[in-house]
């Protein structure tokens, strides 16, 4: 094995990957919190674009523990394979 499957490694890996993400969340929820104070804007509109975000902060995990016990090549291309379906609305 190498040193990215180290357990220390994925753990400081991980944990910068959701502080990372957590700050993405709380930066564009202020964005928008600023924009919506100066413009007269429907707040549900806001509420929506914000949760557009929690999907990639709740599925991250669960995306890496499914990389991690499913063959990586297959995983890979079925990901691939999918993206470029949808891309081409298949």
């Amino acid at each position: 094995m190498g040193a990215a499957a180290d357990p220390g490694c994925f753990v400081a890996f991980h944990s910068r990957t959701d502080v990372s993400n957590i700050g993405t969340w709380m930066q564009t929820v202020g964005a928008q919190w600023f924009w919506s104070k100066d413009t007269p804007v429907q707040r549900s509109s806001l509420w929506w674009q914000t949760a557009s975000l929690k999907p990639t902060l709740m599925l991250a995990l669960f995306a890496g523990a499914l990389a991690d016990r499913v063959d990586r090549r297959w995983l890979l291309i079925a990901v691939q394979a999918y993206g470029g379906c949808r891309h081409r609305r298949c």
